[in-house]
């Protein structure tokens, strides 16, 4: 079989005749078809190529942009906290003792407020890189979160761990030796140390961080404050957190219960009055003294509620023997110096007060005589307003420590209450003439005076002879529920000899 094919010549009737076999026609055909599919393919698998080749590319740059998130702080640029407890458990399969530090900047917050938190990154990274210049080569350290940073040191020696601990404290200050007007970073540090491969992570960051916030107790005096965990601190704080899930309840159901200890007049032996003193009557802990949750409750602020839920109780008590007829007392109570911070919070007593329609001689507001240091001018404020209401007021521990000659010339008290430590040495010559000249002092200032926390008759007779105005403590009397204290007073009204 043949194909004939013709084509007309230019500029002439000729014609150009082809005639080939069909077979060859078709071979074209099927070869240029095949050429086609090849170039097809091949661009196909180029194309294919470049695309896994670019997802290939943009999946690793997915990955790693996702491995520096995970890894690298953006401040620092050094290890995240992730990064930082892989490390540590890759050196766990290969135990070795060890160190965890959680540092903390002290009042870091004034760096952002006076500053900007673009400067207080800079700060950041400047601790950073001050802490990683201290380490050692497999030693390392994270920016937990703001200004938290934990560390990973191989040393389990505290000298050595405090020596190394001061002097990245010093690193990090180390610019102010070139100012006029230095600008300090303090350090808490909390170092717990690690010998027991089988404790989980979170119980040694957590162990170190109780140390750490032992460190809001001690005085802000140098550059660096290290505290080292030990079971007795965590003890605490469990015992602490136990009160604070338990004092709104207990306070709603009246657990807290008022005892009364009497105060005696050293010139009558009779009962003059009483100060008020709180217990917590726990259905699960029983009978819990006030040395273990009063200063817990000043330090949450919780002492507030407390007294003036203690206030109320008095003034109830003092309700009830006027309305009974009974022989009628003063009644102190305590007053805690988060008061001060509480503008004209003697009203809400006032309000309380006229609620029970309590006459004023029957209250007594004692002071504690570190309260005097806190803010001389305030208190001097707050007594002139107590004695506006009509109140008494008392400095209470006065000799506990701070005490100053002064400060009885700058504080307008009624009632001066000397403190136990006064009379704890027998036969110290010189602290009972300090004890003489200071009631002597109080006499002229026309103050009366109570020595507390007295125990022994020959106490009493100094005091006596000393003419102190009378005594509280359990040479006479123990703190004692209300109906033993009306018991007291009713029955025996003259119950000391003297």
């Amino acid at each position: 079989m043949r194909t004939l094919t013709y084509t007309p010549l230019d500029n002439c009737d000729w014609y150009l005749l082809s005639i080939v076999p069909s077979t060859m026609y078709s071979q074209n055909i099927q070869n240029f078809i095949s050429l086609a599919i090849a170039v097809l393919a091949l661009g196909i698998a180029v194309v294919f190529f470049i695309f896994i080749a670019f997802l290939l590319y943009t999946s690793n740059k997915k990955n790693k942009e996702i491995t520096n998130i995970a890894y690298i702080d953006p401040i620092t640029q050094g290890f995240t906290q992730v990064r930082f407890e892989k490390e540590l458990l890759d050196r766990a399969k290969d135990f070795v003792p060890y160190t965890f530090i959680s540092l903390d900047l002290r009042k870091f917050k004034l760096i952002n407020a006076s500053f900007g938190s673009e400067n207080g990154d800079k700060v950041l990274r400047h601790v950073y890189v001050c802490i990683k210049k201290h380490l050692a080569k497999d030693e390392f350290v994270t920016r937990v979160n703001a200004d938290n940073f934990n560390i990973y040191l191989h040393t389990i020696d505290e000298g050595k761990i405090k020596e190394r601990l001061h002097s990245i404290a010093d690193e990090i200050n180390k610019y102010n030796q070139e100012r006029q007007l230095p600008y300090y970073i303090p350090l808490s540090c909390g170092c717990y140390i690690v010998k027991d491969d089988a404790q989980e992570l979170i119980v040694v960051r957590d162990k170190a961080n109780i140390a750490r916030k032992t460190n809001k107790n001690i005085p802000n005096y140098y550059l660096c404050n290290i505290v080292f965990y030990n079971d007795l601190e965590h003890q605490m704080l469990l015992k602490e957190k136990e009160m604070e899930n338990m004092m709104e309840k207990a306070l709603d159901e009246e657990e807290f219960i008022i005892y009364l200890q009497p105060k005696v007049s050293l010139k009558t032996g009779k009962i003059i009055g009483s100060e008020a003193l709180v217990r917590w009557d726990s259905p699960k802990k029983g009978l819990i003294p006030p040395d273990d949750f009063i200063p817990f409750f000043e330090k949450n602020d919780f002492i507030i509620k407390l007294d003036m839920y203690v206030f109320e109780v008095v003034c109830k008590i003092l309700r009830k023997w006027i309305d009974e007829g009974k022989i009628v007392h003063p009644i102190s109570v305590n007053l805690s110096r988060n008061h001060l911070h509480h503008p004209n919070f003697l009203e809400e007593y006032r309000k309380i007060q006229q609620k029970y329609e309590i006459p004023d001689q029957y209250i007594e507001i004692e002071l504690t005589e570190i309260v005097v240091f806190e803010n001389l001018e305030m208190l001097k404020t707050i007594i002139d307003e107590i004695h506006k209401y009509g109140y008494k007021c008392s400095m209470d521990d006065f000799g506990s420590g701070y005490s100053s000659l002064n400060v009885l010339k700058e504080i307008p008290v009624d009632i001066l209450k000397l403190d136990r430590v006064s009379f704890s040495s027998e036969n110290d010559k010189r602290g009972e003439d300090i004890v003489e000249t200071v009631i002597s002092l109080a006499k002229k200032l026309g103050m009366e005076t109570i020595a507390e926390g007295i125990e022994t008759i020959p106490q009493v007779e100094l005091l006596k002879s000393m003419e102190c105005d009378a005594i509280q403590g359990y040479v006479f009397s123990k703190p004692v529920p209300v109906d033993q204290f009306e018991t007291l007073v009713q029955d025996d009204p003259e119950m000391m000899s003297v």
